[in-house]
């Protein structure tokens, strides 16, 4: 037996989601880093500005690079996870994992909450998107080469993946 027989499925979903997100969100920005050294930017200037900064930063700089398709993609992915991730979550045996979130509101609008019951798949399924839209970009990442040591080191794992159940000695 050990301390982690007693995690919740959805628990370890959202760990691989938040896991797999940063992961993606990492990939995206050495994509900017090949994009800007490309044009003769310097790789550890672009990436200091990059790197832990909010996703919007990264949507708004692929778009501005003319990579719209893919800060679109990013968006729709990241939108997801910030309410999973963010939002006020209660799991609810056999139901579900019940969120409530309200995303931060434009200037002058009126906040908006959105509330989903969330099942353990579709979590699964959440990080599974964004590990092929992750395997996907590198190709293109690694052909620019310039990557930081630890980037190897989050290299993808081939998918579609399932969590396994994890049994510590």
């Amino acid at each position: 037996m050990s301390e982690l027989d007693d995690v919740s499925e959805t628990t370890k979903a959202l760990g691989l989601l938040v896991v797999r997100a940063a992961m993606l969100e990492t990939t995206l920005v050495e994509l900017i880093v090949r994009i800007r050294t490309d044009a003769g930017g310097d790789a550890g200037q672009v990436r200091a500005k990059f790197t832990g900064k909010s996703g919007q930063s990264v949507v708004e700089e692929l778009r501005r690079l003319g990579r719209a398709e893919v800060a679109d993609a990013y968006a729709a992915i990241a939108e997801q996870r910030n309410h999973l991730v963010h939002g006020n979550g209660l799991e609810l045996r056999d139901v579900g994992y019940h969120v409530k979130h309200s995303p931060p509101a434009k200037k002058g609008d009126a906040p908006q909450l959105r509330e989903r019951v969330w099942k353990v798949r579709e979590i699964v399924d959440l990080s599974v998107i964004a590990i092929a839209f992750e395997e996907a970009l590198q190709g293109e990442v690694r052909a620019g080469g310039n990557l930081p040591d630890a980037y190897m080191v989050t290299g993808p794992i081939r998918g579609p993946w399932v969590p396994p159940q994890i049994k510590l000695p």
